[in-house]
């Protein structure tokens, strides 16, 4: 009957949208938690508070840099996820790929 279509449909739809919202940056909302100044933040988000793009960790163009995997091994300084390496700025923050802003700071994605 066409009631038992409707709810078929709505928890259909709430599924899809909870997947869906569980898949948009690829991960979890528990790798977006940060605590401080988010020295110990390992999320993926790439772009800062101004959106700008951030440059990756293990390029020096077009920001010459010393923040690099090597010298903060623990800091997961991978691809161009924003960090707080050593945990003495305010909050996370990356490199950026504009040439005339060597950084900024960034927000977690949750």
């Amino acid at each position: 009957n066409g009631d038992t279509l409707v709810a078929a449909g709505k928890t259909y739809a709430s599924s899809v949208a909870s997947s869906a919202a569980a898949s948009v940056t690829g991960t979890s909302f528990e790798q977006e938690k940060m605590t401080g100044e988010g020295a110990d933040y390992r999320g993926m988000q790439t772009s800062t508070r101004t959106g700008r793009a951030c440059q990756p960790w293990d390029e020096l163009k077009p920001h010459i840099h010393a923040t690099t995997s090597d010298r903060y091994p623990t800091s997961d300084l991978s691809k161009n996820y924003c960090r707080n390496p050593n945990g003495t700025a305010l909050t996370i923050w990356c490199f950026t790929t504009d040439p005339s802003t060597r950084w900024e700071y960034c927000s977690p994605l949750g």
